[in-house]
């Protein structure tokens, strides 16, 4: 034990809300260089975050059959989901910094009854689908319908509204100096590279990456966190170690990512300036990918 505290004294911990490419940045060890990532959470939508939990389950009876030789992770996330305790569980886990993505709101909501009636939303990413009854928690006796964000957008604008204000109310209540909240604006890679030498599509919905500026500027405008922008550029890796998909990219991103929360964390004098110059390093790095790829 004595070994442990002095190889983590002074090093900066963080807590990371949001998707895994922000957890990739720091590879898969808890001690990365000068960090210690304390707690990671992913799948937890933020409209999720704002209906109504789950409250007196136990995590035996919200776990469905398909994820119980799954990893443990998984299984908290979905309890912190059903129950929308992450901040709760993060305001009695305090990190130096809090690492955050609003991705998910692109995700996909499972609507259903809670054990009053209520109406409670659960993100899709756990694995959940309504056409496999074994991926569903054992409480979805009452499953009501699958939302997409976009179709709440138009039917119910004042609930996206509100999960927004009380997203960042919940970030300023965390962190009283918001700067040690760092907001990674980011947006799903359009086109990931086939076989080294041919650039394919995603077909990413333009409505999607609107909806996430859109989020994104509320959060940034409202909250004022450190925002670390990443280049529109970027594209996905065909054999990223999770497999191929939108959110996960080449190395230039994690790599970008890790020297942009570096000079945040280090309080950089010039930040803003210095964060310009990665950003448009790594924008250029993709302009010469593309260019080689298109010369073949």
């Amino acid at each position: 034990m004595l070994d442990i505290d002095l190889r983590n004294k002074n090093k900066i911990s963080i807590n990371i809300l949001g998707a895994c490419f922000l957890r990739d940045a720091f590879g898969l060890g808890k001690i990365f260089g000068d960090y210690i990532v304390k707690e990671f959470i992913q799948n937890n939508s933020i409209f999720s975050m704002n209906s109504e939990p789950f409250s007196s389950l136990t995590k035996e009876q919200i776990l469905p059959d398909d994820m119980k030789k799954t990893h443990l992770c998984w299984h908290k996330w979905l309890d912190f989901d059903a129950k929308k305790s992450v901040f709760d569980f993060l305001s009695k886990n305090i990190s130096d910094y809090l690492i955050f993505g609003l991705t998910e709101v692109t995700y996909n909501l499972l609507k259903i009854e809670n054990e009053e009636g209520k109406s409670c939303y659960l993100t899709t990413s756990h694995g959940i689908s309504v056409n496999n009854p074994f991926s569903l928690p054992k409480f979805s006796s009452l499953v009501i319908s699958t939302l997409s964000p976009l179709t709440f957008m138009r039917e119910n604008p004042e609930f996206i509204e509100e999960s927004l204000c009380r997203l960042e109310k919940r970030m300023i209540d965390l962190y009283k100096n918001t700067k040690k909240i760092i907001f990674v604006n980011i947006y799903p890679a359009r086109y990931y590279i086939h076989e080294n030498s041919v650039l394919k599509s995603f077909g990413v919905k333009e409505q999607d990456i609107e909806f996430l500026q859109f989020c994104a500027n509320h959060f940034i405008k409202n909250v004022n966190p450190s925002v670390v922008n990443v280049p529109l550029n970027i594209l996905g890796d065909e054999n990223h170690q999770w497999g191929k998909g939108i959110w996960h990219y080449t190395d230039e991103v994690y790599e970008f990512l890790l020297a942009s929360f570096a000079l945040i964390m280090r309080e950089e004098k010039d930040l803003e300036i210095k964060l310009q110059k990665l950003y448009f390093k790594c924008e250029e790095s993709y302009v010469k990918k593309m260019i080689d790829i298109c010369k073949g």
